[in-house]
């Protein structure tokens, strides 16, 4: 009997089909195209979380790019404060008035009724002399204060000779005192009567006075280039004695409402001039021109091109230039 072998749809190629190993090949073929189609760009309805995602790329990148030359600076924001030129000078304090008081005979002192620190009145008795010699009648002549005041100087004492040329008393008004110095001459053109002082006293530490000057010479001292002066107290102290050294800050010129940086923040160009650097709303210095005032204690007053509430650069003014970025020391707020 001849076998019939039953064909299997799909089991044998036919013509034009193809063969076992092809068919094998779909599922590897299938898995290829969707790792494809997953690396594939956006598709549509995508483009602007992608649109998003790339500009933030670039942000990031800009920043990155700043940061690289971004300069750390400290700054200070200008605000009206007090601020003072002033000359330092010593002085010493004297009575305003005082006198020495002369014998008008020569002889023994007899009588001296005084001590040193005593105040005395306009005629009141201060020695007395016998001016006689030996077989002469005995005769006295009487010592009296020519002013009141307080006496300062007593060299003598009873029984000593006295003389026509050496003072028997000194008596100063020490109600008033006055205070002495010498100004150097570059200074008087700023200095005048009633020029306000301040006066320090070792003698009283921690206290400040307020005096004034009152007269200034009329000559200046060729050796030393100073002119003399004149200080009075502006309110009266017992505590201040005759002879106490001072202490004085003479008051050149006063801002109360000054604009003040310290003096490194100010950049001095011989081409460029005066300017200092602020620090602008984008973060980025900008050089301005400025003129200064007052300068002292490493201070400087900034006059004319910043205002009140502008920040300055005073510290690392020296590594930028005008438009650099800069970043603010962390936790300065001034």
């Amino acid at each position: 009997m001849k076998k019939t072998a039953t064909k299997i749809p799909g089991s044998s190629p036919g013509p034009g089909s193809p063969g076992p190993g092809t068919t094998a090949l779909f599922p590897l073929l299938f898995l290829a195209l969707t790792v494809l189609a997953s690396c594939e760009g956006p598709r549509t309805g995508e483009g602007p979380r992608n649109s998003t995602d790339s500009e933030t790329l670039q942000g990031e990148d800009h920043e990155q790019e700043r940061d690289r030359y971004t300069t750390t600076v400290e700054v200070i924001t200008l605000a009206p404060s007090l601020l003072r030129d002033y000359l330092d000078i010593p002085a010493e304090i004297s009575p305003a008035s005082q006198v020495e008081v002369f014998a008008d005979v020569e002889g023994e002192l007899l009588e001296l009724p005084l001590q040193e620190g005593d105040r005395v009145t306009r005629d009141q008795l201060l020695a007395r002399i016998d001016p006689s010699r030996a077989g002469q009648r005995f005769s006295l002549s009487s010592i009296t204060a020519p002013i009141s005041g307080t006496v300062v100087e007593l060299p003598f004492q009873a029984g000593s000779r006295i003389n026509l040329q050496t003072p028997v008393a000194r008596i100063a008004t020490t109600d008033d005192l006055e205070l002495t110095t010498n100004i150097p001459e570059r200074y008087i053109s700023r200095i005048g009567r009633d020029t306000p002082v301040e006066v320090r006293l070792d003698a009283l530490p921690g206290e400040t006075f307020s005096a004034r000057i009152s007269r200034l010479s009329p000559l200046a001292d060729p050796a030393s280039r100073t002119i003399g002066a004149t200080l009075v107290f502006l309110e009266r102290d017992r505590r201040i004695r005759p002879g106490f050294f001072a202490r004085t800050r003479i008051i050149l010129e006063e801002q109360p409402r000054a604009l003040v940086v310290p003096q490194d923040a100010v950049i001095r160009h011989h081409r460029e001039g005066t300017y200092v650097f602020v620090v602008d709303d984008e973060n980025r210095a900008r050089q301005r021109p400025v003129s200064t005032g007052i300068e002292i204690d490493g201070l400087a007053e900034l006059r004319q091109g910043v205002s009140e509430g502008e920040r300055i650069i005073i510290r690392g003014q020296n590594r930028v230039s005008d438009g650099t970025p800069v970043r603010l020391l962390e936790g300065d707020h001034r």
